[in-house]
């Protein structure tokens, strides 16, 4: 197929949540509104692992960026909890100079004592680690390639915590990337406002499975 549906729905959603981030941002300036503009010379960042899913993401995302003359960065963060995370690292690498794709990464320590447990100590690092390299990069936009599948495990995750209507919506399209506290020596940095945006809110999963497969996408397991 020469335009499946997942690339149809990327763009439809992607589109419409910058419509949404930029028009916030032109609202503020007070000057009038126009997506294809607002994209020239933009700086968008996807977070890639190099797994099935982000695979995907980054090859879309690419394809979007030369449609759209923005640039496009990849951020993967080393948590160091697997035997084969370095060979990850360097696929990840390898993609993104074989695509022309800037490419940036940050190792994390994770503390396998946390109170909290390690997958959620390892999606706080994951998290502030791709902020402090948006910032880094001046990069305000951040794409992640959470999917339909992923939101319901979230709804039904919440549900069963007994959590509440605000709960149960904790899976926005757009949220605001937290920033490091304020007295950290990167102060200056912190200040950049950075969303991360989900335009995969709304693809299920085998649609992106059959789309690697189709495509021959080279990925992690």
């Amino acid at each position: 197929m020469h335009n499946p549906a997942v690339e149809k729905e990327f763009d439809r959603a992607l589109e419409a949540i910058l419509t949404r981030v930029f028009r916030m941002e032109d609202a503020k300036a007070s000057v009038s509104f126009s997506l294809k503009e607002s994209l020239k010379n933009a700086r968008i960042a996807i977070a890639y692992s190099g797994g099935l899913d982000s695979s995907v993401l980054l090859h879309l995302a690419h394809r979007f960026a030369i449609e759209n003359d923005c640039a496009l960065f990849a951020f993967h963060v080393h948590h160091g909890l697997n035997p084969h995370a370095d060979d990850w690292l360097a696929h990840c690498e390898n993609e993104c100079i074989r695509l022309g794709v800037s490419f940036d990464s940050q190792r994390v320590q994770i503390d396998p004592q946390s109170g909290d447990g390690i997958e959620a100590e390892a999606r706080e690092k994951r998290y502030r680690a791709l902020g402090e390299m948006c910032r880094k990069h001046d990069i305000p936009l951040l794409l992640t390639a959470h999917h339909e599948d992923d939101r319901i495990e979230t709804f039904l995750l919440q549900w069963m915590r007994g959590a509440g209507l605000e709960g149960l919506a904790a899976f926005p399209e757009v949220r605001e990337l937290a920033a490091p506290s304020m007295e950290d020596a990167k102060a200056v940095q912190a200040r950049k406002q950075v969303f991360l945006l989900r335009p995969w809110s709304g693809v299920l999963r085998r649609d992106i499975e059959r789309y690697v497969k189709n495509r021959r996408i080279p990925y992690v397991d």
